[in-house]
């Protein structure tokens, strides 16, 4: 709503002018009415009686009916000057006798017995009365008078006149007492309204209302004042505290500075001293651990073996704490970062069974995987930090169990869609009810009696802890003392999109019957939740004859008859136990389920059930089945050009599994001298290499062949990535293809095969009975000393593709050739990084790309997919002309630490 603004003068003035205007006007009215009511009673009176008076004249003649005596009656009205008209009509209502000279008009006329209002006086031009005539009591007729109503006008207008004058002095008065007002009230307020105004425009508060009258617009403007007295402190006040802050945030400013710079250098002084230290610690550790383990390997008197022994596991156990206080202190200060891929839970639950399968039997426990069925085949997550949690709850359980089992199981949190909770369940010696709080802080466990009996620092809980939080889930711990323990702990893994449907056993009856109950009992579960109908009852002849299949220990299946059902018989196998292969070739088994049991074994032996389709003698076979064959190249000549030990072992030992003939260099100078003295079939050249990198060779080498007009030699680029601005660039420099890194048999025979002709007949790789296929678990790898499993030091750094790969070449090759990459790289990689870092601290960018490839390759080369990426990072601003930022040089460290970590855990296990 919109108001239009008036001043308090004008309002006044109307208000006490329309007020006075007002009582005048009903006042004047009402004199109006009472005067003109009065004046035509008065008149409608005096007409009556005229008109009385002429009727009782005229009686007579008009009895006599004589008409000129009645006219000369009538002739007296000429006396009376408001008299306008008589008129006489008799009985029959016909004039008798008329007087006047006015003509009367009917309906303007009214007559006395009507109500003569004031209005009515006014409209009309007569006013008339009627009385009857009569004689002797007989009315002869009626007599009928009218009046001129000028006088009444007259009247009306001298009472409005004097009315007008009246309201035009009230109105007068009225403005005068307004002004009058206004003086006193109106034009003080006025005036405090300008200076208000003065002050908003302004912004002074320095000026002040002045006080002129001592009534309430007085207050008002002392109101005013001291407002602005105030408002002025207040501004003081601000303006003294707005200068002193400014001071103080300046002070606390260079304070926070300092202090934020100081931070900055003590924590890249922590980030640095923590590399430095992981690296000169692991690197003479490396050197002592794998001593010390050939040593106690070594033939030695007992005393001897048994002091290296001592070096071994104080080693181990030496390496264990650095690492998690290496992992506590990144996570702590923000640096661990989680990457996030698809990952497979029942794959890693087997990868953990794996590596800590041998402990357990060793300690007389069962170990046993369960994933249940609603569990995605595929999440998104971290699987490496996963890994490290649950090897560390894993390893806890069976440190702190003397008998029974550790379990570990793997549900789906309800009334969510994207939470897995993993239990891992022991029947150890369990925590006493008042520790329980205490045992995820750090340095903690449940008392010191336990540091000294199991050892450890207590660290391991608290990491566990700060990951679980890290991946969105929350940790805790159930347990009773003397019966055992349950640590659970929940992620946020969201499905990705690869679901695979479980096997259908419904109506599918299965006996189980073997040595370990809890490991029975897991497969019995897992095969009621495909459908099955599992008993458990001792297995003898009577009992499984109306079974769809049996599984059972090699010694159950060894005493049944021949003719007896049922006829899928599945045996459990062990590693190095040859009883089981020999009942599947005299045919009494038909499939085999090696120990230990894997959630991801189940499941395949329960599609092969469902589908009716046991291996039998294909079982034998073992993972051979599915070896691929490749090509050889007896007695060709290969070249291999690699600034990295590490990847020229690799190619090394790749090209003897090949059959050919191999030399190799380091430089691109040095292989354009062999070019030039010697014939090669083909040549493996790395892109970025000291001296002359790989694109300047292949181009000389072209030149060479151009002059002396020979035919082109295969030159195959080695590189770890083709990508940007290497994309094309193999391809001008006048290589035929290349070679990603990290390198496998398949993959070179293949690229050489296209180049080169191959041996009529392909040769088939084949594996020890020790192999695992890399899907499910890293191919165990042997040590410096033999044939050992990795321990549950790998933390997943590796991928377990390219080191099958590598033990492959080293099994056909008869060298242990996963140990001497692994020893290689560890003894090349911190050089590597340190150039990295000379070369960024002195701002060569240019150098600090060709530091940064170098790394790079030889890891990939050994399965470090995450330090290859770090590097390939690191390379790609480099070669754009920008320096690494702290947190990807961070990154780097990190994924150095931990690849050296593993790789150090692998070689020492």
């Amino acid at each position: 709503m919109k108001f239009i603004q008036t001043s308090i003068a004008r309002k006044l003035t109307v208000m006490i002018v329309g007020v006075l205007l007002l009582a005048v006007g009903i006042s004047t009215g009402g004199s109006l009415q009472r005067e003109l009511s009065g004046y035509s009673e008065a008149r409608k009176t005096e007409l009556t009686g005229i008109a009385r008076v002429l009727a009782n004249s005229i009686a007579v003649p008009m009895a006599t009916k004589n008409r000129g005596e009645a006219q000369s009656v009538l002739t007296t009205i000429s006396t009376m000057p408001d008299i306008m008209f008589v008129r006489v009509r008799g009985e029959d209502g016909r004039p008798f006798a008329e007087m006047g000279s006015a003509i009367i008009m009917p309906d303007q006329n009214f007559t006395v017995e009507e109500d003569a209002g004031i209005l009515l006086l006014l409209r009309s031009r007569s006013m008339s009365a009627e009385v009857p005539i009569v004689k002797a009591g007989v009315q002869l007729g009626t007599l009928t008078v009218y009046r001129d109503v000028n006088a009444a006008r007259l009247l009306l207008i001298k009472i409005l006149q004097e009315a007008t004058i009246t309201l035009l002095l009230t109105t007068f008065a009225g403005i005068f007492a307004a002004w009058l007002i206004q003086k006193q009230v109106s034009t003080p307020v006025r005036t405090l309204a300008e200076t208000m105004g003065r002050v908003r425009e302004t912004g002074n508060f320095d000026v002040l209302a002045e006080r002129v009258s001592q009534d309430e617009v007085g207050d008002l403007a002392d109101a005013f004042n001291n407002m602005l007295v105030n408002i002025r402190e207040r501004d003081d006040k601000l303006a003294a505290y707005r200068r002193n802050l400014e001071k103080t945030v300046q002070k606390r400013t260079l304070q926070f500075r300092k202090a934020r710079d100081e931070a900055v250098s003590a924590n890249a002084a922590k980030s640095e001293f923590l590399a430095t230290m992981s690296h000169e610690i692991r690197t003479p550790m490396n050197g002592i651990m794998v001593m010390a383990e050939l040593l106690s390997s070594a033939d030695l008197a007992a005393r001897y073996k048994r002091y290296a022994n001592v070096i071994v596991n104080s080693g181990q156990s030496l390496l264990s704490i650095i690492n998690d206080i290496l992992d506590l202190s990144k996570i702590e200060a923000g640096k661990m970062d989680l990457e996030t891929i698809a990952w497979n839970p029942m794959r890693k639950l087997g990868d953990v069974i794996n590596l800590f399968e041998e402990k357990a039997t060793s300690n007389g426990l069962e170990i046993t995987a369960y994933v249940a069925p609603d569990v995605p085949d595929m999440v998104m997550g971290d699987p490496v930090r996963l890994n490290q949690i649950v090897s560390n709850l894993v390893s806890n359980a069976i440190k702190f169990t003397h008998e029974g089992h550790v379990a570990i199981e793997v549900t789906t949190e309800p009334d969510t869609n994207d939470m897995l909770r993993f239990s891992i369940i022991d029947t150890g010696i369990g925590i006493p009810e008042d520790k329980l709080d205490k045992v995820f802080e750090s340095f903690s466990q449940a008392d010191q009696s336990t540091t000294r009996e199991y050892g450890g620092t207590g660290l391991g809980l608290s990491i566990c802890q700060k990951l679980v939080r890290l991946m969105g889930g929350e940790i805790g711990v159930t347990s009773e003392q003397g019966k055992g323990s349950c640590f659970w702990f929940t992620i946020k893994a969201e499905a990705a999109d690869s679901e695979s449907a479980l096997p259908y056993l419904d109506g599918i009856t299965v006996q189980v019957a073997m040595r370990g109950k809890a490991v029975q009992a897991n497969l019995v579960r897992t095969l009621q939740d495909y459908g099955a109908t599992v008993l458990t009852e001792e297995a003898d002849a009577s009992a499984v004859s109306h079974l769809d299949y049996l599984i059972a220990d090699a010694g159950v299946i060894q005493n049944l008859p021949d003719n007896v059902l049922p006829q899928g018989r599945i045996c459990l196998a062990a590693i190095g136990d040859h009883a089981p292969e020999q009942l599947v070739q005299q045919q009494k088994a038909h499939d085999l389920l090696f120990q230990p049991i894997l959630p991801d074994d189940i499941i395949t032996l329960a599609d092969r059930m469902a589908n009716k389709s046991l291996l039998g003698l294909k079982a034998l076979e073992g993972s051979n089945t599915n070896m691929p064959t490749y090509t050889t190249f007896s007695g060709k000549r290969i070249l291999v050009a690699d600034d990295s030990a590490v990847n020229r072992e690799v190619i090394i030992e790749a090209m003897n599994c090949l059959c050919t003939e191999v030399e190799t260099v380091a430089n691109g100078e040095e292989a354009v001298a062999r070019f030039r003295e010697e014939k090669f079939d083909l040549v493996f050249m790395d892109c970025s290499m000291p001296v002359m990198d790989g694109y300047e060779a292949t181009r000389q080498i072209r030149a060479y062949e151009n002059e002396i007009a020979a035919i082109a030699t295969p030159v195959i680029a080695l590189t770890a990535q083709m990508a940007g601005a290497t994309t094309d660039a193999w391809k001008e420099a006048g290589m035929d293809a290349f070679l990603t890194k990290p390198f496998t048999l398949e993959g070179i025979s293949s690229m050489m095969a296209q180049y080169i002709e191959g041996d009529a007949e392909p040769q088939k790789m084949a594996r020890t009975d020790e192999d695992i296929p890399p899907s499910k678990t890293a191919a165990p790898l042997p040590s410096s000393h033999g044939q050992a499993q990795i321990k549950a030091q790998t933390q997943g750094m590796l991928n377990p593709e390219v080191l099958a790969e590598l033990k492959q070449m080293g099994d056909i090759s008869g060298r242990d050739m996963v140990a001497r990459a692994l020893t290689i790289f560890n003894e090349n990689a911190p050089t590597a990084l340190r150039k990295v870092a000379d070369s960024m601290n002195a701002g060569d960018v240019r150098e600090l790309a060709r530091a940064a490839h170098a790394l790079k390759s030889m890891s990939y080369n050994i399965g470090a997919q995450a330090l290859g990426d770090a590097c390939g990072r690191i390379e790609e601003r480099a070669a754009a002309g920008e320096q690494a930022d702290l947190q990807t040089m961070q990154v780097l460290t990190d994924s150095f630490q931990a690849t050296v970590h593993e790789t150090t855990a692998r070689l020492t296990g």
